[in-house]
This record gives C-alpha cells, sequence and structure tokens, in this order.
C-alpha cells in the first residue's frame, strides 16, 4: 500500500531516466529572440559555453542575409521554429505562455525561457542568463516537452510549466 501510495502522490515532469534517453543526445542550442540579438549579448553568452543561433539567421529582413533582422516577426513563428529545430528560446515576452496556448499545443518541442519581466539591461540579463546555464541545459534533456519557464534577474529559474495532453499548463517543481 505504501508503494502505491508514493506513485499517486506529487508527480513530476521531468521525464525517469529511461524516457529522456530520446532527449539526451540533443545539444542545447539556443535561439537569441529579437530583443537580445546582437553581436554583444551573442559574444558573451558564446564565450559562457552557450550554443547560439540568431534570430537573424532564420527571420532576415528582405530574405537577405544582411545581419538585420526582419521587423514584426509573430511569437508563433519563433514558437514553431523552437519546435523544428529543438531550441531553447530566450526572450522578455513573459506573457508567451499565455498568449500562445494554441501554438505550444501544435509544436509539442517548443521550450522557452523568458525574463521576468522586461526591465534591465542587456548585462543583467547575460549574467542571469549564465548563471542559470547549467539549469537550463538541463531542463532541455530532461524536461517533458512543451515546456515554458520563467527566468528572474538573479539568475534563478522562478517557474516552470510543461503543457499537458489536455491543452493544459501544469506548474513545474523547480
Amino acid at each position: 500500500m505504501g508503494w502505491i501510495a508514493i506513485l499517486s502522490g506529487k508527480s513530476s515532469n521531468i521525464l525517469s531516466e529511461k524516457s529522456h534517453k530520446k532527449y539526451q543526445h540533443e545539444k542545447c542550442v539556443v535561439l537569441l529572440d529579437d530583443c537580445f540579438c546582437n553581436d554583444e549579448v551573442a559574444a558573451k553568452l558564446a564565450a559562457k559555453g552557450f550554443v547560439l543561433d540568431l534570430f537573424t539567421k532564420y527571420f532576415p529582413r528582405d530574405g537577405a542575409n544582411n545581419g538585420k533582422r526582419e521587423q514584426g516577426v509573430k511569437d508563433a513563428r519563433v514558437i514553431s521554429l523552437s519546435h523544428k529545430q529543438k531550441m531553447v528560446v530566450l526572450t522578455t515576452d513573459h506573457r508567451m505562455r499565455e498568449d500562445h496556448r494554441k501554438e505550444f499545443a501544435r509544436y509539442r518541442q517548443a521550450m522557452v525561457v523568458s525574463t521576468a519581466h522586461r526591465t534591465g539591461s542587456d548585462e543583467i540579463w547575460i549574467k542571469a542568463f549564465i548563471k542559470a546555464k547549467p539549469e537550463i541545459e538541463r531542463r532541455h534533456k530532461r524536461q517533458q516537452r512543451p515546456w515554458f519557464a520563467k527566468i528572474g534577474q538573479d539568475g534563478t529559474l522562478t517557474c516552470c510549466h510543461t503543457l499537458d495532453a489536455g491543452g493544459n499548463w501544469v506548474r513545474q517543481v523547480i
């Protein structure tokens, strides 16, 4: 009876050792969303070991690879790209989870880390991302997908949600 109680107790969507094997060999590539897509941010994160892709690579202005980015890219396209490329998106759009539930339900491999709020300089967020790098990589490898996490200026993930089969967000233990 005690064994059954353990199984029916608090559940976690961190995948079991056996079931997360499908993610363990994926490289954790981070897409810097439009708000962080500049050479200074990319250089500092790459120097700390992040494997990066830039927004301008996938959303160039006028279809030319001139280093300029397309303006007004809809979040649905970014979520779709995260799904297709299995990349973690770093963004300031902390409302993306609430505003785009249908896209997350459709694109089941999407992974997003958002700043908890839009205030703060790039330098503050760079330090936060660097501090959170091990946790972001862990979630990339082990967290049931799709998932959406928020990061504080101190570099801690303040919350993480996964989307269940019914399309409802479920808060995960941090």
